[in-house]
């Protein structure tokens, strides 16, 4: 019994120690038809083996090369804005596996019949820690790797993505290393399927600059805005991002609302609500002093531009959404470059970072202030629907609050405390043997 029991102990430390990542490629302009694929990467024990899983169609019958490159950054469409390869752990010069190399080497991948299905082990790849790959680039290219030169002669990068944070309540996949900048290229989800843009995010030292623009929205409609705890797209309509960022268990709000900085998600931006009426270009810019400082907490991670306003904690409202709506575009927050350009709002755009917090449903006229906290929290699920928007978003709210997570609040940063309890609860049975 006890050889049973501590069996089961073991196993489930090594899934509170489990560490997931994705990463969903998109086609570079190089490429001469449309490539999708994703490429995983598990890593059961911290310095162990990474198992690199890769799913990819759209290709010819050849081998081509796949590297882990600096920046998660996807601003160029030629794939040129995820720089060089990442070194990270690895030897400054490049080879293939299992030689000594660059931590993102990871050699040629065989597609056969147009597609990729193949899995490898390496070592040297780690998901948390300075040297982890969160937050950085996949690249896939043209050519095999010749397994020399600088890059291995591995030709123009013809796909392209930013490697997530999977969704997974046990995942401890991570970021240390510490960025100035991260950068977010949005796509739109099947909601809005020509949306576009990106979100910039400075550390300003006290505080974290947000900027960013967003194309395919309606002239002067406002949309919640906020980063959410994953960086998976493996849902088409946005929802595998999960819940908003929220790693202290606080309740939802508007980003400049009364209430305490403790009291709001680590998440919540508020609205884009700025408009440019001459390209019709959504903008957004703020100097956020919610946000930890450490940008490394973010990289990995998703911004979502929901369809509908952020009510904020409004009378009848779901107190972890705001009733925000359905997602219309999506990222995953990549690590960029010391130098990165950001753009600068045009002079005749006027920010307005005024979020104004609006009642999800009518207030009974018996309703005082002192008790519209306990009747929006009652109710917020049930009423998601009245936010004013689409018949689409009548199901918004369980969909932007938990997505497929089943979390209201995706505490990640609990987890580590709960599986200490199953150690725990498992070595007093054992105790008893």
């Amino acid at each position: 019994m006890k050889v049973l029991l501590l069996c089961i102990a073991l196993f489930c430390a090594s899934v509170i120690a489990d560490r997931t990542a994705n990463c969903y490629l998109r086609t570079t302009s190089n490429a001469g038809s449309a490539i999708t694929g994703v490429v995983t990467f598990t890593q059961a024990d911290e310095g162990g083996l990474v198992t690199v899983r890769a799913d990819i169609s759209g290709l010819g019958t050849a081998d081509y090369a796949m590297h882990v490159h600096q920046y998660g950054d996807l601003t160029n469409q030629t794939g040129a804005s995820a720089g060089p390869h990442f070194i990270g752990a690895g030897s400054s010069s490049h080879a293939c596996p299992p030689s000594a190399r660059h931590e993102g080497d990871m050699g040629s991948w065989t597609a056969s019949a147009g597609v990729i299905a193949q899995e490898k082990q390496l070592d040297l790849l780690t998901l948390s820690g300075t040297n982890s790959i969160i937050g950085r680039a996949v690249v896939l290219h043209a050519n095999p790797d010749s397994c020399d030169g600088e890059s291995g002669n591995a030709g123009s990068r013809i796909a392209f993505c930013v490697i997530g944070i999977n969704n997974s309540t046990t995942n401890t996949a991570s970021q240390s290393f510490e960025p100035t900048n991260l950068v977010c290229s949005l796509q739109g989800t099947t909601n809005c399927p020509s949306c576009s843009g990106t979100v910039y995010f400075q550390n300003q030292g006290t505080s974290v600059l947000v900027t960013a623009y967003v194309d395919g929205l309606q002239l002067n409609s406002v949309h919640g805005f906020h980063i959410h705890t994953y960086g998976s797209l493996s849902a088409t309509d946005g929802t595998a991002l999960g819940p908003h960022w929220n790693p202290f268990g606080a309740t939802h709000d508007l980003y400049n609302s009364n209430h305490s900085p403790s009291s709001k998600h680590q998440g919540d931006m508020g609205n884009l609500q700025s408009y440019d009426s001459s390209t019709g270009l959504a903008w957004y810019k703020l100097d956020n002093k919610l946000i930890e400082t450490t940008l490394s907490s973010l990289a990995g991670r998703g911004v979502v531009v929901h369809s509908v306003q952020d009510h904020g904690r409004g009378f009848g409202c779901d107190n972890s959404t705001g009733n925000a709506g359905v997602r219309l575009a999506v990222c995953v927050i990549g690590v960029a470059a010391d130098t990165l350009s950001v753009p600068s709002v045009p002079s005749q755009v006027n920010i307005n970072n005024n979020f104004q917090e609006e009642d999800c449903e009518v207030r009974p006229s018996s309703f005082s202030p002192s008790s519209g906290s306990s009747s929006s929290a009652s109710s917020g699920s049930s009423s998601s629907g009245s936010s004013g928007s689409s018949g689409s978003s009548g199901s918004s709210g369980s969909s932007g609050s938990s997505g497929s997570s089943g979390s209201s609040n995706g505490a990640v940063g609990s987890f580590p405390s709960m599986g200490a309890l199953v150690l725990v609860m498992i070595a007093a049975i054992f105790a008893m043997f």
